[in-house]
């Protein structure tokens, strides 16, 4: 018997590593294109930046999974990079537009965000100026209006990338404890058990 797909939507900021995301998920899947339901409308220079990143978003792809004798299939989207450029607002306000309209049908959100972006040193009067005693999370622009709207919602997960990058020591567990009960995962690259773990969330949340 063939379960109805889940709408599992990604989104992040340009360069937040969402597209790579998607498709290391793709590869350890069983997957097919699907059509893409909303196309978005542009003035020139919105356009003209749109199609700049055009080929850094991955077209939907309907994924089955599996566990033993049980199959889940969801249909994921990637959707477009978001900016916090002032001088791009007209772009980015038709972005988000068009990204809160998947957000709106979607069944699950992913949110991608780079951590070398989002987590922050955390100074102490026992250490240095040039010395940080953690890093914690401090969302700003578009991020920050994700997880506003997303955090309510039952079915959120969050995917911290490019923590290799980081060059302060840092603990996951103090970043969990910031997000209280919004599952976070944390990405090098794409390893492969990384993106396990994110096929977890999603498997348990559909």
């Amino acid at each position: 018997m063939n379960r109805p797909c889940s709408e599992v939507v990604v989104v992040g900021k340009a360069r937040s590593g969402k597209t790579s995301l998607c498709r290391a998920l793709a590869k350890t899947a069983e997957s097919r294109r699907v059509s893409h339901p909303y196309p978005i409308r542009a003035t020139s220079e919105q356009q003209r930046w749109l199609q700049e990143h055009a080929s850094e978003q991955m077209e939907p792809m309907e994924l089955t999974l599996k566990k033993g004798f049980l199959q889940k299939r969801w249909i994921l989207r990637d959707t477009q990079s978001l900016v916090d450029d002032p001088e791009l607002e007209g772009v980015r306000r038709e972005s988000l537009a068009h990204t809160l309209r998947l957000l709106l049908q979607a069944e699950i959100i992913i949110h991608v965000i780079d951590a070398t972006r989002a987590l922050r040193p955390q100074r102490s009067i026992y250490h240095s100026e040039k010395e940080a005693s953690g890093l914690h999370l401090q969302l700003e622009g578009v991020d920050l209006e994700l997880y506003e709207y997303a955090k309510s919602r039952r079915a959120y997960l969050i995917v911290m990338t490019k923590t290799e990058l980081l060059k302060v020591k840092w603990k996951k567990r103090d970043i969990r404890k910031s997000l209280g009960k919004i599952p976070v995962v944390f990405l090098q690259g794409t390893e492969d058990k990384a993106i396990d773990e994110v096929k977890q969330h999603v498997w348990r949340l559909a």
